[in-house]
């Protein structure tokens, strides 16, 4: 049987409709009287794992037929499973048993495989389905199960996150095992992509399948050979050579474009192009320059060189790069204040400026969230950074501009709201230089340093809690005795007395927190500890034990502790470089993906001319024709591409599982490669 079905599989992918049975996947009368017959004494599920146990393709295969036109209600989704479980009050026992084996089910490549099949033969023509591809279905549900897995309270946390990766090496399996061609059919979900029709447009289109498991985090699959294969491709369309070159070419390069973007003429030209090719078609985007020129040939037209400079994907990385160190340069100029004097309003002309730049950032990163949504674009920490720097500087700036207004357009620099104003512009310059480091990403030597940073600093994060524990306790208790010297000698003083003191360090709180963060760093000032009044001896003498035991615990355990933390982030990340090229690949596809080709302030001045565009549009109705693409249509692009998943999903089955080929009399077990 299993053998038909491949023998099917092949005469449908040679396009021989005439030769393909028209029921592929009819029941076998006999073998399902067969199967039902056992089945009254094994349950279905029980016969299925049995077969994924003995890797027996005839007979799993048997079984989802059968399944499929008895129309069981078996679990045929972890979709389904998970959305079972949770309607479960309480799971008992049983049911907990009984969502294990179908998970185990579920997630084997083979059951995965066989039941694609079938639902792909048995779904009416012409209706596509999320389930008719079967690489995005394995992401999903291997995402699905990683989710279920994180769950601390999950019990078998460690099987699913197993089952998990399974799932996700089967997706890896099917595109590792593609040639070249094949292998764009399958990133490309809609076939319109630059690679497909070898046209410099539509980069992303190219990545769509590697674009959503990004989105999922599907480390591994993104990380493979053959999708960072792709991603290059991309990145460097047409540019292969610039790859292979080292940093200083590279660098030298940014800057010359960087210098060609100052002449104001460059940038407000391809706005005029680009707008003209949005509303009315009118751009000359290939061939039109210099008619009878082929593209295969390495050469472009002149209007082509040029919308490269500011489309193609690597060259739109370093526009935005380049204009950010404009951005930081710019503020490393308003550090010093002193020498540009002070106007009415307490901000001079390069402030103005860095205004620009920040209206700039905030319509970027406000289209790229509106894009991504929320979820996705908060699980880049560079994304979050970028939040972080657009708040501190706007808050900065409504904040001076409302206190100016309020006190009668008047700059008083001693003012607090002034100095808290400032304080905030401070601090977003400090995080606005943090963000650059998220551009070391494409380096390979700095990339995976840049990532080690950012976990070490979740490390930090996750020892705060501990930190904050011992410190505020040690603190606490500090005060608390010392304070209780101090008061007695006022109660002494009052008594006439003998006294000493009224006052020590350690009786305020803020003077305790400040020696006791100084000591986790190594300054201490032991004197302190002391006390004059020698009747309150055992004050100093549990002093200086309480410091011993902080010591201990905080320079000595602590300290250490969170020095291993760091260590072993920083080997995880220099042994498994497969985080270094998720993360990559993440920022390249946005850097892909990014609507705006334009970095700010620029792209100001080319949203502005949009929204005039547009307004003329809708009064003189301007018919838009721009943007058609002459590759393979919609519904032809997919049954193309899915001819192409079923000879990769057929020859991974034929890898694995025909070496040894059985049938419904003789079971063998057959082992995998």
């Amino acid at each position: 049987m299993f053998r038909e079905l491949l023998e099917t599989v092949t005469q449908d992918v040679e396009a021989n409709p005439d030769n393909v049975n028209e029921h592929p996947l009819q029941v076998n009368n006999t073998l399902e009287n067969e199967v039902v017959n056992g089945g009254q004494k094994k349950g279905y599920r029980k016969q299925l794992l049995e077969a994924l146990d003995k890797e027996d393709p005839d007979e799993v295969l048997e079984l989802i037929r059968v399944d499929g036109f008895r129309n069981k209600q078996n679990a045929e989704t972890l979709k389904t499973l998970n959305d079972t479980a949770k309607d479960e009050q309480q799971r008992m026992e049983n049911f907990d048993e009984e969502e294990r084996e179908w998970i185990k089910i579920l997630s084997n490549p083979l059951y995965i495989s066989l039941k694609w099949f079938w639902r792909i033969y048995t779904i009416p023509s012409g209706k596509e389905s999320e389930e008719q591809d079967v690489i995005v279905s394995a992401l999903r549900d291997s995402r699905l199960l990683q989710m279920i897995a994180g769950n601390d309270l999950h019990q078998h946390n460690k099987e699913y996150q197993g089952r998990a990766d399974e799932i996700e090496e089967f997706a890896i399996a099917v595109v590792e095992g593609s040639t070249h061609e094949q292998l764009l059919d399958i990133m490309d979900t809609q076939g319109g992509g630059c690679l497909k029709q070898k046209k410099s447009e539509n980069f992303s289109q190219s990545l769509g399948v590697l674009k959503i498991a990004a989105d999922l985090e599907r480390i591994k699959f993104v990380a493979s050979d053959k999708c960072q294969a792709t991603l290059n491709e991309v990145i460097y369309f047409q540019w292969r050579g610039w790859q292979k070159k080292n940093r200083t070419p590279k660098i030298l390069w940014s800057i010359v474009q960087l210098l060609l973007f100052t002449i104001p003429g460059i940038p407000l030209f391809y706005m005029i192009l680009r707008l003209s090719k949005e509303f009315c078609g009118v751009i000359a985007t290939h061939q039109e320059c210099r008619p009878g020129m082929e593209m295969g040939e390495g050469q472009r037209g002149c209007c082509e060189d040029f919308r490269l400079l500011f489309e193609h994907p690597y060259s739109k990385f370093v526009n935005h790069i380049m204009f950010y160190l404009v951005f930081l340069g710019f503020l490393i100029a308003a550090s010093f204040e002193e020498e540009f004097g002070t106007t009415d309003t307490g901000l001079v002309w390069i402030e103005w400026v860095i205004l620009g730049f920040v209206v700039g950032l905030l319509v970027q990163e406000f289209l790229e969230f509106w894009r991504e949504g929320y979820f996705i674009y908060f699980s880049k920490w560079w994304n979050v950074v970028d939040t972080m720097i657009i708040l501190l500087f706007a808050s900065a700036y409504s904040i001076w501009l409302t206190s100016f207004a309020y006190y009668g357009k008047q700059w008083k620099p001693e003012k607090t709201s002034f100095i808290i104003a400032d304080v905030f512009f401070s601090s977003g310059i400090v995080v606005a230089f943090f963000h650059l480091t998220h551009a070391f990403q494409v380096d390979s030597v700095l990339g995976p340093l840049q990532l080690s940073l950012y976990r070490m600093l979740r490390d930090v994060w996750k020892f705060l809690l501990l930190f904050l524990l011992l410190y505020i306790s040690f603190a606490t208790g500090l005060t608390k005795m010392y304070s209780y010297y101090v008061a007695s000698q006022i109660k002494l003083e009052q008594r006439n007395m003998t006294h000493h003191e009224k006052w020590h360090p350690y009786a305020d709180h803020v003077n305790t927190g400040r020696d006791l963060f100084w000591l986790f760093l190594g300054v201490f000032d032991e004197n302190k500890i002391v006390v004059k009044d020698p009747a309150f001896h055992a004050v100093s003498l549990v002093g200086h034990l309480f410091i011993i035991v902080y010591a201990v615990c905080m320079v000595i355990v602590a300290l250490n502790m969170l020095i291993a933390m760091m260590s072993k982030s920083f080997e995880d990340i220099k042994e498994d470089s497969d985080i270094w090229k998720f993360s990559r690949t993440r920022m390249w596809l946005e850097s892909i993906d990014k609507g705006n080709v334009l970095p700010a302030p620029v792209n100001l001045i080319y949203y502005g001319l949009k929204i005039i565009c547009t307004v003329i549009k809708w009064f003189i109705k301007c018919s838009s024709q721009g943007g058609e693409q002459q590759g393979r249509q919609p519904s032809e692009a997919h049954e193309h591409r899915l001819k192409t998943m079923k000879r990769l999903v057929m020859k991974f089955l034929k890898e694995r599982y025909k070496k040894h080929p059985v049938s419904v009399g003789q079971r063998t077990r057959v082992q995998t490669t």
